[in-house]
């Protein structure tokens, strides 16, 4: 995989909340902090198509888990569409922090990279 250094920017929204936007070359991560709960939600994470499965997904998400550690956030959460996400949220969260209710699907010759399931992203901060 190439190097890839990860920016960061945050915008003031007008309720309070903060959206956060991590870019690297090939991907981007956004995520909105409520710190009235103390949540951090990873709302889009995208990683083009060719750099995919090389690790650029896992540093992203290093990114965004260090900022709301640095934000004192109480919990970390995303809904899992993907088995692509699914694999690097259990690699950099811990499979304890995932909550499958509906296992489904996958194709993976590549036809379609949808995870047919219901997860998500769950995890408490210390």
């Amino acid at each position: 995989m190439p190097h890839e250094s990860i920016s960061s920017s945050v915008v003031a929204l007008p309720n309070g909340h903060k959206l956060y936007d991590f870019e690297a070359e090939h991907g981007v991560l956004d995520a909105i902090y409520q710190p009235e709960v103390g949540w951090f939600c990873i709302s889009n994470i995208d990683v083009e198509p060719q750099y995919r499965r090389q690790g650029l997904g896992k540093l992203l998400l290093r990114a965004a888990f260090t900022e709301a550690e640095r934000l004192r956030a109480r919990l970390i959460y995303a809904a899992i569409t993907s088995r692509e996400c699914l694999d690097a949220m259990s690699e950099v969260f811990g499979k304890a922090a995932i909550k499958v209710s509906h296992e489904g699907t996958y194709t993976p010759d590549g036809s379609s990279d949808r995870y047919d399931a219901r997860a998500m992203l769950w995890s408490e901060l210390k």
